[in-house]
């Protein structure tokens, strides 16, 4: 062990030996040089090992690099090449010191280089220099973010290559490894999205209503650039669309000269995605919602549209991976796209539209298993019958991270461990979740000016809103990659990242006092987080497997998010107020963050020893649960939350009212 950090100091760059090297290893090399530079540390880059050896030398390179094979044959370390394998290694070489930082393969390496440097720029030079060796590999091939683009307010971050740089390097710090962007949730805005992209040969009366052709190639070109940066990131990068025309009558239809019947319909969007992935080469991938909500067909799917863009996929000139959500699917579609040679995934919802307890569903609901027959239904949610064996497909799990926890912090490492865990089902290729802040902004029909998260600018942490939700991202990465590699993690309390502390010490000056060495969050703060996130899964859970229609312990949309945060303001106390608060005692109006996980853990208690007896009426409008606490919100359009009411349960005060 060096207890002092080395004077002289040699990184042996083998990143760059191969002519095919991937830009993705000089990215992060120099991530991982920008880091020893703010550290004030002098590096003297060299292509081997030099003759006259310093204290210590770092050797960066993948595992196939010759000297990287040797050091590592020399520590007698013989390492099978798994696939995202991270490895630091130690070796004596006479009086020499090296230290192999190694991937197992390009976007390993990545991991390895971004690993050191948060190490060097978090805790400093000596604890890279006196780091364990060690040897990680991925639990899970995909570990996917889907981020929706709903309207042109979220042109604000579409447009900004600043942004982007930003959040790839976020997803790729915690190690995700594949990113969405979701066009067409139930929006007219990019419903279908090539007119927006690319100008379809044939079909140039088909146009977006007020995008000129320079606004055209502006898109395109933007997007080629996202394109780049995760490629640059070893970020796969897909673009789902889910609506090939608005299917329902409430939104205003951007894209004119469509054809009005579906056969002429597929015929054009085949031509327009097969163009697009012409003209996007850094679109790694493609996803289809087949069912009756892409705007086509019934509540039987239309099998002929969706094997003319399958083909589309196939014969683009170049390998695209094709995602079909499981939703309508048919077994035709899926043969055609096994016949096309198309690397095939499965996406489905893991548990409804919701997240709910970190388990697939025990059992189809009543409503699928009465219409086995339509597949609109029977493979709506989770894996249905789709576990056949053999199967020559990929299965994903979709995980709705929606409502609540869309807009305010959570963090409860427990739950994504065993979720991460049950992601395995199947034999599955791995799972998604939605971004936070997914559709903050609405649907386009509906958006209007742009809200802030915080009204008072100056609890924002950081340029960007999504810097708050930091601890979501790295839970879902890193355990996501592997639960064995942050063994910490399984409790809610201590989050031994090395860049926690840091981070919300800066972010958050008035939280320091509460930092422990070692904490990512204040010990309070990080349980309520935690135990308020169960809360409102068991919650939901004990509900229905919709409890956003029924129990809204979770906020949706645009409108409740506004509500929400309105209300939330009102009713819960603010951690700098919780301090000054104390004395006043438990007569005070609001809720302190204690007190409300209380008081909704008795209401959760109340509901687990009496969910036998509650009842649901027949068209499942309403949920009792005697003894439990009923909270129900009824909000209008205008984002205004109007009732919020409260049953009896002990151990709960009841919120106070607006007047």
């Amino acid at each position: 062990m060096i207890t002092q950090s080395p004077t002289r100091f040699v990184l042996v760059d083998r990143t760059r030996t191969t002519a095919n090297a991937p830009d993705s290893a000089q990215y992060a090399r120099d991530v991982l040089l920008a880091a020893l530079a703010e550290a004030h540390v002098a590096v003297s880059v060299q292509q081997h090992l030099p003759d006259a050896a310093p204290e210590l030398t770092l050797v960066i390179g993948p595992v196939a690099d010759q000297l990287v094979q040797r050091l590592l044959h020399v520590a007698g370390v013989d390492i099978a090449a798994q696939p995202e394998g991270v490895i630091f290694q130690h070796c004596r070489l006479a009086q020499a010191r090296v230290l192999v930082i190694a991937g197992a393969d390009a976007r390993g390496l990545v991991y390895a280089l971004l690993e050191a440097a948060d190490t060097v720029r978090h805790e400093g030079l000596d604890a890279l220099v006196n780091i364990a060796n060690s040897f990680e590999s991925a639990d899970l091939r995909v570990r996917g973010l889907d981020r929706f683009i709903m309207g042109p307010l979220d042109d604000a971050w579409f447009y900004d290559d600043e942004f982007w740089r930003y959040y790839l390097d976020r997803l790729v710090h915690a190690r995700f490894n594949r990113f969405t962007l979701v066009a067409g949730f139930d929006t007219a805005y990019l419903s279908p999205p090539y007119p927006y992209f690319v100008d379809t040969p044939g079909y140039a009366h088909v146009h977006v209503t007020g995008l000129d052709a320079g606004g055209r190639v502006r898109n395109l070109a933007q997007l080629r650039r996202i394109g780049q940066a995760c490629r640059r990131r070893e970020i796969d990068f897909f673009l789902a669309t889910w609506q090939q025309t608005p299917w329902t009558d409430n939104q205003q239809r951007q894209v004119a000269g469509l054809p009005d019947d579906e056969a002429g319909l597929s015929a054009y969007c085949a031509a327009g995605l097969k163009t697009l992935l012409q003209q996007c080469p850094e679109l790694d991938g493609v996803q289809l919602r087949v069912n009756h909500e892409s705007g086509v067909g019934t509540q039987e799917s239309n099998e002929a549209f969706w094997l003319m863009l399958i083909d589309a996929v196939a014969e683009c000139g170049r390998p695209v991976q094709l995602d079909l959500r499981a939703k309508g699917l048919t077994n035709g579609m899926i043969q055609r796209a096994l016949a096309g040679g198309v690397q095939l995934t499965l996406p489905t919802k893991y548990w409804c539209e919701q997240t709910g307890l970190p388990h697939h569903l025990t059992q189809m609901r009543r409503e699928e298993l009465t219409q086995l027959g339509n597949l609109n239904h029977s493979r709506r949610y989770s894996y249905s019958d789709l576990l056949r064996k053999p199967h020559w497909y990929d299965m994903l799990y979709r995980l709705w991270t929606l409502g609540s926890t869309t807009l305010f912090a959570w963090g409860d490492p427990d739950y994504v461990r065993r979720f991460v865990a049950s992601c395995r089902v199947g034999q599955a290729a791995g799972f998604t979740v939605a971004a936070p802040l997914s559709m903050k902004g609405g649907h386009a029909s509906i958006q209007g000016d742009p809200w802030p998260i915080f009204a008072d600018t100056a609890l924002q942490s950081g340029r960007w809103e999504d810097e708050r939700h930091w601890l979501f991202y790295l839970l879902y990465g890193r355990i996501g990659y592997s639960a064995q590699a942050c063994p910490g993690l399984a409790t809610p309390v201590h989050q031994p990242f090395r860049c926690s502390r840091r981070s919300v010490g800066r972010k958050q000056p008035h939280l320091r006092p509460h930092l422990a060495p070692g904490d990512g969050l204040p010990h309070t703060r990080a349980s309520d987080v935690a135990l308020l996130a169960r809360v409102v899964h068991r919650r939901g859970a004990l509900c229905r497997p919709q409890p956003q229609r029924t129990l809204q312990p979770r906020f949706l949309r645009a409108g409740l998010s506004m509500a929400a945060r309105t209300e939330r303001s009102r009713a819960v106390l603010r951690h700098r107020r919780v301090r000054r608060s104390r004395g006043i005692g438990p007569g005070h109006a609001k809720y302190t963050p204690i007190r409300w996980r209380n008081g909704s853990g008795a209401c959760v208690r109340g509901a687990q020893g009496n969910h036998r007896r509650r009842s649901t009426d027949q068209a499942g409008r309403k949920c009792r649960i005697p003894g439990a606490a009923r909270r129900s919100e009824h909000v209008g359009r205008s984002g205004r939350l109007s009732r919020l009411q409260n049953s009896r349960c002990a151990g709960a005060r009841p919120l106070p009212q607006r007047r």
